[in-house]
């Protein structure tokens, strides 16, 4: 026999663990009871149930006179035991269908409690919402009623307030952050040159780094903020351009690495789209050039949690909103993370190992068909900020082994959530171990809107927009470079 020798403080600590471990407690517990108890509680019981067969009896007697005979007390023990015969029969077959219900759902949850579940929709906080737009004096000629610039921000901003979250505070910004409420109607009614003037702030300069970092510094880890600038550098016009615009990638850069370091979730969406612009041109000296009229770009940055930014990025899609042309994206998030992937069963000549079915091969031999080496990887590619377009570029994957062919699709429809499969190939058998690195890279668009110069006028392209969106590259990928890594072992 087993001893237990748990002291009454063990258990009571053992109970409190168990509290937290919802595994750790039984499905259903059966309480069984001894009969005898249930119908024979005390003596009275007895004498009170005697005592109705005899309701006629003269209650005058004396007690000895009334006590039952020995016929009439056999009689009534005789028709008792029936009684209890049959509840006992009754309970023993309660008792049982309690059991083989406990049994055969243990563990299990029934098509009812899933669906009850399924049912029971948890309230999130919808996250806060701050949109701040540089409205310094190069702006200006953005703010035209009716232009893709106003008709974007209006559509944009209404389409987050019903899709996404109605907790939007709005604000200009320069040097200074100027509240404007939340009431969008008002909003996007005065968004023009004249509101951006009447509502102050240093108009003269656009230092970016400083807009940046003021934005980063507002402390709220249930917000998200949107920036909307032209995204121009502006000295001034007493200092050195080049030297400047250096000085405003390592702000950047510092300023970020701070951002992320503290928020490890963070993430940093940049739309770039085009509007008419109408208006006076600065260029990097703050040299005014007079009626433009021409197509320039504006940018709208995301900066957040990972989590929050994808709902709103998945929630609102850019493409769909009004008066926006096909946005070239940058998005980043911090890398090495791990994704859920499985070798695809059918996809070659190959076993599965059976002591890691979702990562190792064993006897890979050629396809009879087509003489070719072959397997599939599915992966769940989900969960980063990266389009589809990235996700299926073979450029922005690094394969640790050449002797393998491989390319990306996307995933048919499956039960696991994989979005992405990745089919490799080679002439023979290649042993070890295959990875395959997402890696984070600046997309060619960055470089190819880029204007070194800032002196003029150039359709589709902004002055200095590389060194911002290498500033905030720089500071998410200074440790880690990759976004995730998928690794096959080939025994």
């Amino acid at each position: 026999m087993k001893i237990d020798k748990t002291t009454y403080k063990d258990k009571e600590e053992n109970q409190i663990g168990l509290a937290a471990d919802h595994t750790s407690r039984p499905n259903k517990v059966l309480f069984l009871a001894d009969p005898h108890f249930l119908f024979y509680r005390s003596r009275h019981t007895l004498h009170t149930l005697a005592s109705r067969t005899s309701r006629h009896t003269d209650q005058n007697l004396p007690k000895s006179a009334i006590q039952p005979t020995h016929k009439r007390n056999s009689n009534y023990l005789n028709l008792n035991i029936k009684q209890m015969s049959k509840v006992i029969q009754t309970l023993y077959l309660f008792a049982v269908i309690i059991l083989l219900a406990s049994c055969g759902n243990s563990g299990k949850k029934t098509n009812e409690e899933i669906a009850l579940k399924d049912a029971i929709k948890v309230e999130t906080i919808k996250p806060t919402v701050n949109v701040y737009i540089e409205n310094s004096g190069s702006m200006d000629g953005f703010v035209n009623r009716g232009n893709e610039f106003t008709s974007f921000i209006t559509s944009y901003l209404t389409d987050i307030s019903i899709k996404y979250s109605n907790d939007i505070n709005l604000y200009y910004i320069n040097s200074q952050i100027i509240p404007l409420g939340s009431d969008l109607t008002n909003f996007t009614s005065r968004l023009d040159a004249n509101s951006f003037r009447q509502m102050g702030g240093n108009r003269g300069e656009t230092h970016i780094f400083q807009l940046l970092d003021t934005i980063l510094k507002v402390k709220d880890h249930n917000s998200i903020s949107i920036f909307i600038t032209d995204g121009i550098f502006s000295p001034g016009r007493r200092r050195d351009a080049s030297n400047y615009i250096v000085d405003q990638y390592n702000g950047i850069k510092h300023a970020f690495s701070n951002y992320s370091r503290s928020n490890p979730k963070a993430a940093v969406v940049v739309y770039q789209l085009l509007s008419q612009f109408n208006g006076t041109f600065f260029d990097r000296n703050d040299r005014p050039i007079v009626n433009v009229r021409e197509e320039l770009p504006y940018y709208v940055w995301l900066i957040g949690d990972l989590a929050k930014i994808k709902k709103l990025v998945d929630s609102v899609l850019i493409t769909n909103v009004r008066s926006s042309n096909d946005p070239n994206i940058f998005a980043i998030s911090k890398g090495n993370r791990k994704v859920n992937y499985a070798v695809k069963m059918g996809s070659g000549n190959f076993n599965l190992d059976r002591s890691n079915p979702l990562k190792e091969i064993t006897n890979l031999k050629r396809d009879k068909r087509t003489g070719k080496v072959k397997f599939s990887v599915d992966a769940d590619l989900s969960g980063f900020l990266l389009n589809n377009d990235y996700l299926l570029n073979p450029s922005n994957y690094k394969s640790s082994n050449s002797n393998y062919q491989f390319n990306i699709k996307n995933a048919v429809s499956n039960p696991h959530g994989y979005t992405h499969t990745f089919e490799f190939t080679a002439d023979n058998v290649h042993k070890g171990n295959v990875t395959i690195l997402l890696k984070s890279q600046i997309p060619q668009w960055v470089e190819d809107v880029n204007d070194n110069e800032g002196l003029n006028v150039i359709q589709g392209k902004t002055y200095g927009i590389r060194y911002q969106i290498n500033g905030v590259y720089e500071a998410f990928t200074f440790n880690n470079i990759n976004y995730t890594e998928i690794t096959i072992n080939i025994k």
